[in-house]
């Protein structure tokens, strides 16, 4: 609140959802729309900046841990032009940010190059319900035009290797690999 960068509509918006959330609950009337609206316009906003600022690429990766792939997952099915590619790591889709009925660039070169990987630890308490999830996402994304060739998945083992938690972990090796 104290940051004069986070002012205006939106963030009075977020700031009244926020203040109408009952003490100690996550969910209940929290406004998405105003909190997705934020989101997708204030990372747009630093990527112009670093591309300005510092001769950053046009294209980039975002990843997404947990509740943040929400916001990774709108970038993939609403902003596709700007991006090399998207891991998920350990999260569902809701949809947050997303009007399906209006999906950009369908069937496009933009999304026809878009690099996916979904990463998730065997022993995570969500594991089920995020496999779930990404078999039906997976599905939409090869409807709006990726290439399944182009989307991976790994499910992190126990005793593997290199000795990864297979819990709801994130895993920042099997990231910047990708």
């Amino acid at each position: 609140a104290d940051m004069t960068e986070y002012r205006g509509a939106v963030a009075d918006a977020i700031s009244a959802a926020d203040a109408a959330t009952p003490a100690g609950s996550r969910r209940p009337n929290r406004n998405d729309a105003a909190r997705a609206k934020f989101d997708s316009e204030g990372i747009r906003a630093i990527l112009k900046d670093v591309q300005k600022l510092y001769r950053g690429e046009e294209k980039v990766y975002i990843t997404g841990f947990s509740s943040s792939t929400h916001i990774a997952y709108m970038f993939l099915f609403a902003h596709p032009e700007l991006l090399k590619g998207a891991i998920i790591n350990s999260g569902v889709y809701l949809g947050r940010g997303v009007d399906e009925a209006h999906i950009p660039f369908l069937n496009s070169p933009e999304r026809a190059t878009l690099a996916i990987k979904f990463i998730v630890g065997e022993n995570d308490r969500g594991c089920k319900r995020y496999l779930e999830s990404w078999e039906e996402t997976k599905a939409k994304l090869i409807r709006y035009g990726h290439p399944a060739a182009k989307i991976q998945m790994e499910v992190i083992k126990q005793g593997n290797p290199e000795h990864l938690s297979a819990g709801h972990n994130w895993f920042p090796t099997r990231i910047f690999d990708f």
